[in-house]
């Protein structure tokens, strides 16, 4: 939902902006707008499954407002690479968790974009959010995470608390394939 209303907003702003300026002459690229929904979609999914994992370990709202902050703040400055001039979406860049969707944005917004970026930008996203929602759902799986006063990441990551099985399960699959993407 919010990423259709920023990208709903986003039309509506330019369609009043163009709406003013016509003797400039300006030209938008409207079939960037579905692709940039496309995009934003795992995003937010993305951000979802990486901000319940952090919460998860939190005693109550406030601690987890505390873990969530860096999570939102270190992305800002990833996206903040766009800005780099001469600076391409190609190599270590179609990777990067929300700079390749920044700068595949842009590239959509000013023409220079493929469809074989968009393809991959998008599949990696989708990778990375499945591996953060997969973590969520571990997490929340846990009772002494979630029970415990004193929960933290030490729980989750002491080996005493892994019950072992014959086969992984889908979700770990997923995140260890999300992990290894980038490699």
């Amino acid at each position: 939902g919010t990423a259709v209303l920023n990208v709903g907003s986003f039309a509506a702003s330019v369609v009043m902006l163009l709406s003013g300026v016509k003797a400039a002459g300006l030209q938008f690229q409207w079939s960037a707008l579905p692709l940039t929904l496309l995009l934003l979609i795992p995003l937010s999914l993305f951000f979802s499954g990486l901000l319940l994992a952090v919460a998860g370990f939190a005693a109550n709202q406030k601690e987890a407002q505390v873990y969530c902050l860096p999570v939102l703040m270190l992305p800002l400055l990833g996206v903040m690479v766009i800005t780099v001039p001469g600076l391409e979406l190609e190599g270590p860049l179609l990777l990067a968790p929300v700079v390749n969707v920044a700068f595949m944005i842009r590239e959509l917004f000013l023409y220079h974009g493929t469809a074989q970026q968009v393809v991959f930008v998008f599949v990696s996203t989708c990778l990375y959010a499945a591996g953060t929602l997969a973590l969520a759902a571990r997490v929340f799986a846990r009772e002494e995470v979630l029970f415990s006063a004193q929960g933290g990441l030490r729980l989750f990551l002491k080996r005493r608390f892994f019950k072992p099985a014959p086969m992984p399960r889908p979700g770990d699959a997923l995140l260890v394939v999300a992990l290894l993407f980038p490699i």
